[in-house]
């Protein structure tokens, strides 16, 4: 902190009086002189108290009653005790009978008695200006008085005149009013530092804060409440509450002396949230403080601090551009899908397990407006329904055992403003689906334990491998609510209808993990056949992890790829067809596995209606086709006539 200012106004004989005294003193401060008497002083204090920069004044005699008329900060004056004139005057009664004594404006009765003490004739004389200090002091010279007491002017004028001058001010006098003069200074600096500081919170705190006195008129008006409010500080300050700001109810709160906390109301269109607090000092009410802010920039700062959980991975990092779409069905089903992404409607991604529903949610999420929020993925069918239902909608304090103090935000919060994608939806449970129900409906979420609704903005993506349709059938999935997530659907064909993707997508997973062997491969069509002669029952997944394992026991001899390859398949087939070989793996198992009527018709219509076509993009010959479209065909008329 920079040492604060005291300014001296004083007189050439009193500066060196002043200057001796202060030998040995500390200075604790920025001590500046400055000589002038009367008129021209007053011209130079009021100049040097519009600089702002003074803490204190300080001065004597005249200059300190003329100071005090005309200037606002504090002046310390110098004074004189009782005993520094009686000491001044006994030493003055050694060089003459009579002792006059001067004083600016107005004479000390008290003289007399000092006189009647000190055995000593006393004349007094007062002055107002520098011209009638001369004046009377030649008149006191021609009656024949021959020593002076009084300020440093007087006694220059005296010695002037010939006459014996003593300054009525001691050194102890003297320095205790500059101590006194430094200790005021530190505390008014020390006080306008603490000011500036709470004007500093008042000015840059966001939210808007007023406050009155124990009268209920307003003496805090920060820029915050002219903000919100758009009333003026200055047409505010020093007003009642009321009339300023229409139910404010601060007077009521100043009358009981009780808090109001989190109160919503409307000042001018604007709704704002107020906390209104009694100012209270030993049992008196002095004053409410009031701090309110927008509700609007309330949900904001809500909405950033769920943006701020982006950080903990809630974040699409794969794009359409990122999709290998060569097929025409998968081009169809990107194109598709960015057409989607201009929606706000419910998407419903259905298709075998691992052929990359995510990674299009993802991409459909990115090419969205909400690009820029939070991507919130849960896997429906991997969490028991307790643990589902409290990650998908939250819970409160003390909600059930276990749960964190202060609660949890679910899901829905914290994909507010962007998209949760809800994988493996047909796993729901019936109770579960009824909850999502209402919150798709409502747009609003209730925490388990809780006792209020928290609007969301949400989009879903929903994905799942089941047939929804004979779920609905079933009653294992709400009617009410497949209708709600199926509005914009997307169906995934399986490699085995894509087959020109297989390979372009094993580069790609080649490349993915830094090896040399797409550079190989890309060019062998031996490689191509036999990876699109596989049917890949486990789809993209389990071409990423045949690459993965390709990667890791290839010896590097360009010459074995093709048995390395072959090698990869059979290693994850095994699993699938515990004894089989790639090759050996039934027909009729893989078909009954693979080829449903669905899985067909969407082949059919792919082709155009092309059986031979068809065949070739499920993987199988053309009699295997039109002997699974019988066997459908005799299904749907036993469906038929058992409805009958």
């Amino acid at each position: 902190m920079t040492q604060p200012r005291v300014v001296v106004f004083s007189y050439p004989r009193l500066t060196r009086l002043i200057k001796r005294a202060l030998v040995g003193l500390p200075v604790p401060v920025e001590l500046e002189f400055v000589e002038a008497v009367f008129d021209q002083l007053v011209r130079l204090a009021i100049e040097r108290e519009a600089s702002g920069d003074v803490h204190v004044f300080i001065s004597a005699g005249s200059n300190a009653h003329l100071l005090k008329e005309h200037l606002s900060r504090p002046i310390v004056s110098i004074d004189v005790t009782a005993f520094d004139l009686l000491q001044a005057i006994r030493r003055a009664s050694q060089k003459g009978d009579i002792v006059a004594v001067g004083r600016f404006s107005q004479p000390l009765p008290e003289l007399q008695e000092i006189a009647d003490i000190l055995k000593v004739k006393i004349r007094q004389f007062s002055y107002d200006s520098f011209q009638e200090a001369k004046r009377q002091i030649a008149q006191l010279k021609e009656e024949g008085v021959k020593v002076i007491v009084g300020t440093t002017l007087a006694c220059d004028l005296a010695e002037e005149a010939g006459l014996f001058a003593f300054e009525v001010y001691s050194n102890k006098s003297i320095r205790f009013s500059f101590q006194q003069a430094f200790d005021l200074a530190w505390s008014i600096q020390r006080e306008a530092a603490r000011a500036e500081r709470l004007k500093a919170v008042l000015d840059f705190a966001f939210e808007g804060i007023v406050a009155t006195d124990e009268k209920g008129e307003l003496v805090v008006f920060n820029p915050g409440a002219e903000r919100i409010l758009g009333i003026r500080a200055a047409d505010a300050m020093g007003k009642p509450a009321e009339k300023v700001i229409p139910n404010s109810r601060l007077r009521e709160v100043l009358k009981r002396g009780e808090p109001e906390l989190s109160r919503v109301q409307e000042v001018k269109g604007v709704r704002i949230l107020t906390n209104r607090i009694p100012i209270i000092n030993r049992g008196q009410v002095l004053g409410v403080v009031a701090t309110f802010q927008e509700v609007e920039t309330i949900q904001r700062a809500e909405h950033k601090i769920r943006q701020t959980l982006l950080t903990k991975g809630f974040v699409a990092k794969t794009h359409l551009e990122d999709l290998v779409a060569v097929a025409p069905a998968s081009r169809e089903l990107v194109a598709r899908a960015r057409d989607y992404a201009q929606s706000e409607a419910t998407v419903l991604i259905t298709g075998e397990t691992g052929t990359g529903k995510e990674l299009l949610a993802q991409g459909i999420h990115n090419a969205s407006a909400r690009h820029k929020e939070a991507f919130v993925a849960v896997n429906c069918a991997a969490l028991p329904e307790p643990l589902l239902e409290s990650e998908l909608f939250g819970y409160e304090e003390g909600a059930f055992t276990g749960a964190r103090k202060g609660g949890k935000p679910g899901l829905f919060e914290l994909a507010h403003q962007g998209t949760l994608f809800l994988d493996e939806i047909g796993e729901m449970s019936p109770k579960i689906q009824a909850r999502l129900l209402r919150v798709l409906q409502e747009k609003e979420v209730l925490r388990l334990g809780g006792d209020r609704v928290i609007p969301v903005d949400v989009r879903i993506i929903a994905a799942t491998n089941r047939d929804l349709v004979e779920e609905t059938r079933a009653g294992r999935f709400r009617e009410d609510l497949y209708y709600r997530i199926n509005i914009l659907p997307l169906w995934i064909p399986p490699l085995r209808q894509r087959k020109e993707d297989i390979l372009p997508l094993f580069l790609h997973q080649l490349r993915s993990r830094r090896s040399r062997l797409a550079e190989l491969l890309e060019p062998n069509q031996r490689i191509r056949g036999i990876l699109e002669s596989y049917i890949w029952p486990g789809n993209v997944r389990e071409l990423e992890s045949v690459a993965e394992r390709l990667v890791a026991i290839w010896d590097g001899r360009p010459d074995h790829l093709e048995e390395a390859l072959r090698l990869c398949i059979k290693a994850g087939q095994a699993v699938v067809f515990p004894g089989k070989l790639v090759g050996e793996a039934d027909e009729k198992q893989r078909e009954r596995r693979l080829l449903t009527p669905d899985v067909i018709e969407e082949a059919l219509r792919l082709s155009g209606g092309n059986k031979s076509e068809a065949a070739r993009r499920l993987g199988i010959n053309r009699v295997t086709l039109w002997r699974k479209l019988v066997a459908a065909k005799k299904a749907e008329l036993a469906r038929q006539q058992v409805s009958e």
